[in-house]
């Protein structure tokens, strides 16, 4: 069987991703040699950025949605970026680099994670980004430009966009941004929390507008925010709230995506501010009541909304992404706002809020030390909703600030797939329609996770109070080892698995690989894994505090070969191509 496969796979070397840009820059050079170029240049977030086109194909897709567009650059450090497709050009994309299965849902490829290279491959646009941090120049290819969906018309080069702000010392954030007087408040939260409701109905009042969706920040002289594109998204049934919008601008609506994008440049140009000094951030939330008022609210309350989608949908997110919004939300005044009926007192709300100096609501201090993020992995395979609902309760009590729980569902517990979204806390849902191993659970659960450490539980554990604090505490205290695993209260006599419930450095993972997928592995995964970082010089550090509770055994293991899983697992092996 394949060895990548059995062994798991290993980090890609440097020169491994080199030479995947460098194959996204010659298909352009091809490109452009067959149906010539097209460039455009824009102004955005204080940066310059170069837009070199192979033919035109592209142009209609991507240029309405940024902002600041400009005629040509000074000369200084500006990002290139080259654009390609294959319909209209001729020439074919790119061999995929890894098997599709190390393809993340927001676009990261496991282990193409050069501090130089950057790579995000979108499937549901069957576009790749790329780009060469070192020397300041990307590469965006597209199998088809008829293809990319509306969403790609409303924040059209996200992933390029968020690693160039990086390196301008600038962050892409998923939240509204409006302003009066001079100054601009941040309205973060995920999809249906109001905020581009909220900052709609502000601009058809007259109020300054930045963004509704995505936009960049700098902490650096002082707090601003930058606008990135000239639209905005709407849910259909709101669109007739705004008359004046669908009066004054262009839409596109298209089958498969639940949102409007409304094209502001439109009707709105002078309204749009390509930056603003932040003042206040605001954390929506629906009342259902006609007033709307402010409240307080905490400065992890704002990070964890920002964190929500930020996290969620931007490649090569992390650490140092966390490290970022904790600041912001430190170091600018925070409250809540409870989002009215009545748009007319929203706005006046707003209003206010931007005008009045700030005398309450000011940033408590500041952890010493940063509470790194920790990612659990569950995996379930059977259909027991109330145990999933009462483990989701049970980790989101935990006295530890920065989590998140990932439910992988297989087989029989499929069908618990959209149940997830009920539960309390930071939850996502990984799922299989057909049964797994734990393997494959794990290693989709590393690939997915926000975090540099990570814990496998089985469905029935717990945690007892204060664990995920020892076992954080436990790693600032040794940093050089790869795992960490306190005492563990267990139910019954049965062996467990060696790392169940130890804290796990995913740099552990980049260095040893993944968990192996052959059957004949299946039971014992982490036994392997263990044997392999070894050999690496990897070593775990015991705890004396308890740090989980097993109530129930796992579900036994399939000991039976199972033809079908066999054959899919044949199948994921073979890489598949880009183009």
């Amino acid at each position: 069987m394949n060895d990548l496969v059995t062994r798991g796979l290993q980090p890609a070397s440097e020169v491994e991703q080199a030479r995947f840009f460098n194959q996204f820059e010659e298909g352009f050079a091809l490109a452009r040699a067959r149906v010539g170029e097209t460039v455009r240049d824009f102004r955005v977030a204080g940066t310059s950025i170069r837009l070199r086109f192979a033919g035109d194909a592209l142009v209609p897709i991507i240029v309405p949605g940024l902002s600041g567009p400009i005629s040509g650059i000074e000369p200084g450090a500006y990002c290139e970026i080259c654009l390609w497709d294959s319909e209209s050009t001729g020439i074919r994309g790119v061999p995929a680099p890894r098997p599709w299965v190390d393809f993340t849902g927001k676009g990261n490829i496991w282990g193409f994670e050069s501090a130089r290279y950057r790579s995000a491959y979108q499937w549901s646009e069957s576009s790749v980004s790329v780009m060469d941090r070192e020397a300041r120049r990307a590469a965006f290819w597209v199998r088809s430009a008829k293809q990319l969906p509306p969403w790609v018309l409303a924040a059209p080069l996200r992933s390029i966009l968020h690693w160039w702000m990086e390196l301008n010392g600038r962050q892409l954030v998923h939240a509204a941004a409006v302003g009066h007087g001079g100054h601009a408040l941040l309205l973060p939260g995920r999809g249906g929390s109001g905020k581009s409701s909220t900052s709609l109905a502000c601009l058809v009042r007259g109020l300054d507008f930045v963004s509704d969706d995505y936009l960049a920040v700098a902490l650096d002289p002082q707090p601003r925010v930058h606008r990135l594109y000239s639209t905005a998204k709407l849910a259909p049934e709101r669109l007739g709230l705004y008359p004046e919008i669908t009066a004054r601008c262009r839409t596109v609506h298209e089958p498969g995506f639940d949102k409007v994008v409304v094209f502001l440049e439109d009707g709105f140009r002078d309204q749009l501010k390509q930056s603003l000094p932040l003042k206040l951030l605001l954390k929506p939330r629906i009342s259902g009541l006609n007033d709307t008022t402010l409240g307080p609210a905490e400065p992890l309350d704002i990070e964890r909304a920002l964190a929500s989608e930020t996290l969620l949908h931007l490649p090569h997110s992390g650490a140092h992404t966390v490290e970022f919004l904790d600041r912001l939300s430190h170091e600018i005044p925070c409250a809540s706002i409870q989002l009215g009926t009545d748009n007319d007192r929203l706005v006046a709300a707003i209003q206010n809020a931007l005008s009045a100096p700030i005398s309450a609501g000011l940033p408590k201090e500041r952890q010493p030390k940063l509470r790194p993020f920790v990612s659990i992995v569950v995996h379930f395979r059977e259909e027991t909703p109330g145990e999933m609902r009462n483990l989701a309760d049970a980790i989101d009590a935990q006295a530890y600030p920065r989590k998140e729980l990932l439910v992988a569902v297989s087989g029989a517990a499929y069908k618990m797939k959209d149940d997830v979204t009920e539960l309390a806390g930071q939850v996502r849902v990984l799922p299989f329609d057909q049964p797994v191993g734990n393997g494959q659970a794990w290693n989709r659960g590393i690939r997915e996770s926000f975090a540099e450490l990570v814990i496998f539980i089985e469905p029935g554990d717990r945690f007892p109070d204060g664990a995920l604090a020892a076992l954080v505490n436990a790693s600032d205290a040794d940093p050089n080892a790869a795992w960490y695993r306190g005492k563990i209260e267990r139910w019954g006599e049965r062996s467990l698995s060696p790392l169940r419930g130890a804290l796990i450095r995913k740099s552990a993972f980049r260095e040893c690989g993944l968990f192996p997928l052959n059957f004949h592995f299946q039971g014992r995964e982490q036994v392997d894994w263990l044997e392999r970082a070894n050999e690496k010089g990897l070593t775990g550090r015991r705890i004396e505090s308890p740090t989980l509770t097993v109530t129930q055994d796992a579900p036994p293991l399939i000991v039976k070969p199972d033809l079908r899983l066999l054959r899919a697992q044949l199948a994921r092996s073979r890489e598949p191509e880009i183009d």
